[in-house]
């Protein structure tokens, strides 16, 4: 099991990250539609806020990209 390592991580700043809560998509627009739709809202889609809470998005080298993640989950939540 590798062991991880801890990176002490310099004081950010949450003033101005968007509240998820706040992003609205048109389920009727196509996938590449709703993604351009969410980016232009959340401004950065790898670090936002849903309430009080952060939220940072990390990938791994999987090679599975943002583009390609937020399709599936557009896709899960049409169900």
């Amino acid at each position: 099991m590798e062991k991880r390592k801890y990176v002490k991580k310099p004081k950010v700043y949450n003033d101005g990250l968007v509240d998820l809560r706040n992003v609205k998509i048109d389920t009727s627009l196509p996938v590449e539609e709703k993604l351009k739709s969410f980016i232009k809202q959340i401004k950065n889609p790898y670090r936002y806020r849903v309430g009080d809470i952060v939220v940072n998005i990390r990938f791994t080298d999987s090679g599975r990209s943002f583009k390609d993640a937020f399709a599936t989950a557009i896709k899960f939540e049409n169900r």
